[in-house]
């Protein structure tokens, strides 16, 4: 992810779910294939303030598993289960390692 901006003072969860455009669906109950979460916990301060956490997550073995290796697009579910925060995008780099 490009950056998710949290507050120290909150714990945030947000869980990673990708798919096969295909396959799923806007508004279903089945994210598609759940890849990581992004867990932070409350930090004990007394200020607001704020800060930006990057998640990078390896979803080569899913993307295989899922039958998407010849896909130009993927599906990606951000989930947010706890806390307040704000996304400013999703990034995926392919490539291949020698």
């Amino acid at each position: 992810m490009a950056g998710v901006e949290v507050k120290d003072n909150e714990p945030v969860r947000l869980d990673v779910y990708i798919a096969k455009p295909d396959e799923g669906q806007v508004g279903s109950n089945d994210f598609g294939e759940f890849a990581g979460s992004l867990l932070d916990l409350a930090r004990l301060r007394t200020e607001r303030r704020s800060r930006k956490i990057i998640l990078n997550l390896g979803i080569t073995y899913l993307v295989k598993q899922i039958g998407a290796e010849k896909c130009e697009k993927l599906l990606v579910s951000l989930v947010p289960r706890t806390g307040a925060m704000v996304v400013d995008g999703v990034h995926i780099e392919n490539f291949k390692a020698e």
